[in-house]
């Protein structure tokens, strides 16, 4: 599910434009490839400068200490003078300089020395503290960068300093900056061709099925091909098939409903325009009188199917309460009872409301319509003198509502026929329209419950209602 939800955060939802996908594929490929070959040559470029430090840092320390042996028999020769020991030495340390540097990749040395504390060369200068530093820098003289190495032996107390100038370093920093570098900037745009072409073969199928769906006309709900679309596609295909089928089923549902609902609705409203002609022609007033009662039980069955058909149309088994409470299910069973009590009087019932004080996560409005729709159907259908009983009680962390009735039932093989919208049972003396199980049906649905009918120990119909608790389900905010 979330490599589903992960197309959707393609657009900004709040007031932008979807940018184009190709675009953003083309910019993430190019961004990713440039943050990739930018990292891979930073990382290579750090690498190759440590490894370029370590082999002339060494050759550096090698030449500098080669240089001390070199110079220690020189000026520790009793058999010469002292002036011309030195003199030895300072031609030693001239030619070092002097070294003809043909391979530009030859480090240039710069090479001074002390014996005894004084200078072996003109510009050897003062005497350095033996141990003020270390031994290894760097330095920056006349805006150039060098590297110096001091190495002093303490038998003979000559102390030598080789310097030497990075301009081997920086060669081989340069010439490897322009070998990476330049043939990228060659295949850049190459690459960024090769990459809009690949994006633009990759989204085909998108516009394939974009032109499927604009060739076809608004009555062909059937569902797009699923074998050809790539593993990548074939999610959102599925999704669209799907959608499809529920909109097909609702407009299918839709048209039976409005089919059932003008034969429902023509049927009675023939009967009023009886019952209107009957008492405008009657000369007898008892007879008119007759008609005209006829007329107002006509227009309250007909006000009772349209008020039901505008309830049906509200409960749309496709969509879920939003607005859901926490709430006492025992009084709202009260209220719905006393809603009713004319004609639980009229027909002398004995009405029982039993159970716990049970509590649910519902909305109000639409578990009053499934009270209601229930306690009448109940009402209508249990012979005078009869029993209703009416049960709420928590069982686990679900609220369970049973509805008994000393009626006539319904037979097992016609229980579930009955729960579709217009479909009635045997008795057809007793009025209705057909709709209230399918109501009821639609609310419980809606409510992420159950509904079951079944045989009542009273001998007629039990509906059985299993809702969520409390307990169990967060409540949602109200829209």
């Amino acid at each position: 599910m979330d490599s589903d939800r992960a197309w959707c955060r393609l657009s900004n939802t709040r007031g932008r434009r979807m940018s184009s996908l190709r675009r953003r594929l083309l910019l993430w490929f190019l961004t990713l490839s440039l943050i990739g070959w930018a990292g891979t040559t930073l990382v290579t470029w750090y690498r190759l400068s440590d490894e370029m430090d370590e082999i002339y840092d060494a050759q550096l320390m090698r030449t500098t200490r080669q240089l001390a042996q070199m110079l220690i028999p020189l000026l520790e020769d009793e058999k010469r003078p002292p002036a011309q020991r030195i003199t030895l030495a300072r031609t030693l340390l001239d030619r070092m300089i002097a070294l003809p540097m043909n391979d530009p990749y030859m480090a240039q040395f710069l090479a001074r020395g002390w014996w005894h504390g004084q200078p072996l060369t003109g510009e050897a200068g003062p005497l350095p503290p033996r141990h003020s530093d270390p031994a290894l820098r760097n330095e920056t003289q006349n805006g150039k960068r060098q590297r110096r190495y001091r190495f002093y032996d303490v038998q003979h107390d000559l102390l030598v300093e080789v310097t030497e100038l990075h301009n081997a370093r920086a060669l081989i920093t340069r010439e490897f900056a322009e070998t990476v570098v330049l043939p990228l900037l060659i295949l850049g745009p190459l690459l960024g061709l090769a990459a809009w072409v690949t994006v633009r073969r990759g989204l085909e199928p998108l516009k394939c099925i974009v032109r499927e769906i604009e060739q076809r006309s608004l009555q062909d709900l059937s569902h797009l091909q699923e074998a050809k679309a790539p593993r990548e596609v074939a999610p959102m295909v599925k999704a669209l098939n799907r959608l499809l089928e529920r909109v097909r089923e609702g407009i299918d549902r839709e048209q039976r409903f409005t089919a059932d609902a003008s034969h429902e609705l023509r049927t009675p409203l023939a009967g009023l325009r009886v019952q209107a002609q009957l008492a405008l022609r009657s000369t007898d007033a008892s007879q008119r009188a007759r008609a005209l009662e006829q007329l107002i039980a006509g227009i309250d069955r007909s006000t009772h199917v349209v008020e039901q058909l505008l309830t049906m149309a509200r409960m749309d088994p496709g969509h879920s309460i939003s607005r859901r409470r926490q709430e006492a299910i025992r009084p709202l069973l009260e209220e719905t009872v006393a809603s009713i009590t004319t004609l639980i009087e009229q027909k002398q019932l004995h009405v029982e409301i039993g159970g716990d004080d049970a509590d649910a996560l519902v909305d109000r409005e639409a578990l009053l319509i499934l009270l209601r729709n229930l306690l009448d159907n109940a009402t209508r259908y249990t012979p005078e003198q009869g029993e209703i009983r009416v049960e709420c009680r928590e069982q686990g962390q679900s609220t369970v509502l049973e509805i008994h009735d000393s009626g006539p039932g319904i037979p097992a093989k016609q229980r579930g026929r009955l729960l579709e919208p217009f479909q009635r049972g045997e008795q057809r003396d007793i009025s209705g329209c057909g709709l209230g199980l399918s109501i009821v049906q639609r609310i419980v649905a809606m409510h992420d419950g159950n509904l079951e009918l079944g045989s009542s120990p009273l001998g007629g119909l039990a509906v059985t209602i299993t809702l969520p608790g409390a307990r169990n389900v967060r409540p949602r905010d109200g829209g």
